[in-house]
């Protein structure tokens, strides 16, 4: 008489006799081996206690069921450590994935909760996300900052300077006033596009930037606008010359900082960008 490996299943030789008590210990023990221990909950009905699998169901290091090729998901405290799936998934109560986690199917999440926050949201990502189709969004909020960017190639990167195009597309600080296609290197932008393993610079093209007078900051006011002036600053330009070259105009002075410091960042993580002496301006 012999048992098998996994359930301990006795089997009888040939010659041995069968207890009635032997089969049944035999099926208790097949009964008890093919059911899934899982958490109970008090209503397994209710949104955010049951789960319900369909497929291989799998257990992870935290003890938490899952499914890895289809699966609706209603545990609201669970998380899974690394999950590979190929079919669209349903989320309706909150979902950890502390690993490589991929989806290639559609993923719908029917948390609505709508918010400016990076700490609150339908979907909330700690890290970076990096997105190889296109983002649409009613509604899109950036971070606390002022400008919008592209990542251009740059002789210089310091923040504030006036630069401007050259042959070869690549932005060069100004050496003299009212210079054609200027712009200003910025350390505000709240959305930058079109970085490569070159263009990494960022340059202002819309909001408002901070940067580097050409003169002592009490000779300009809010209105003036302001052309490329030597070693990257900008310069006040008179009406003369706003109304003959207006396309070299880089900006119109907003501000005149009384502070040492602007806060950036987010509002969960404020980020405070040194003044050093340059003024808000308008980008033309």
């Amino acid at each position: 008489m012999s048992v098998t490996t996994n359930l301990e299943l006795v089997k009888p030789d040939g010659s041995d006799s069968i207890a009635i008590s032997t089969f049944n210990a035999n099926m208790d023990a097949i009964d008890s081996g093919v059911k899934i221990k899982q958490t109970p909950f008090s209503d397994p009905s209710a949104e955010g206690s049951g789960i319900q699998f369909i497929g291989n169901i799998y257990q992870n290091a935290n003890g938490n069921l899952y499914n890895v090729t289809k699966r609706t998901v209603r545990n609201a405290s669970a998380t899974d450590s690394g999950v590979v799936s190929t079919e669209a998934q349903t989320f309706a109560g909150a979902k950890t994935f502390t690993g490589n986690t991929t989806f290639s199917g559609t993923v719908n999440i029917t948390n609505a909760t709508a918010s400016s926050s990076t700490a609150t949201g339908a979907l909330k990502v700690a890290g970076g996300l990096g997105v190889a189709g296109y983002i649409y969004g009613s509604r899109v909020y950036n971070a606390v900052w002022n400008d919008y960017a592209e990542c251009r190639r740059a002789y210089t990167n310091i923040p504030g300077k006036c630069v401007t195009e050259t042959e070869e597309g690549i932005m060069k600080i100004t050496d003299k006033r009212m210079m054609p296609a200027c712009r200003i290197v910025s350390d505000t932008f709240g959305a930058c596009m079109g970085e490569t393993d070159r263009a990494k610079t960022p340059i202002a093209v819309a909001g408002r930037v901070l940067a580097i007078p050409a003169k002592d900051v009490s000779k300009y006011k809010i209105g003036d606008a302001v052309c490329s002036a030597p070693d990257g600053t900008v310069d006040i330009m008179t009406r003369r010359e706003v109304r003959r070259w207006p396309d070299r105009i880089v900006g119109i002075v907003s501000e005149i900082p009384k502070y040492e410091y602007w806060e950036g960042g987010t509002k969960e993580n404020p980020e405070l960008i040194p003044v050093n002496g340059r003024i808000w301006i308008y980008v033309r």
